[in-house]
């Protein structure tokens, strides 16, 4: 069983809380145990886990993962041109290992 979820950011860097979403799909889908898989086919969109009890745990990650792909040394050590440079950092976020 396959469902689509369409999420909508206002931001270029944002997190997304979509919890309710996906309990909702799995509600709609009447399976009482298993497991819910999650996956996103975007290369500039990322998916993380976060209990989100302190709501300053979000502005943490985002601050990080900006810091991370803003300095000019990072964009320039890139290898993956002749792409448009603005989605460089996009990449960065999208898949961090923690």
């Amino acid at each position: 069983m396959i469902h689509t979820l369409s999420v909508r950011t206002r931001h270029r860097t944002e997190l997304a809380d979509i919890t309710g979403e996906i309990q909702e799909l799995v509600r709609q889908s009447g399976v009482e145990e298993g497991v819910c898989y999650i996956f996103q086919a975007h290369t500039t969109a990322g998916l993380t886990i976060n209990e989100n009890a302190d709501p300053s745990v979000a502005a943490d990650i985002l601050m990080v993962l900006n810091r991370i792909t803003a300095t000019r040394r990072f964009i320039a050590t890139w290898k993956a041109t002749p792409r448009p440079t603005s989605r460089l950092p996009s990449w960065g976020r999208s898949s961090p290992c923690w």
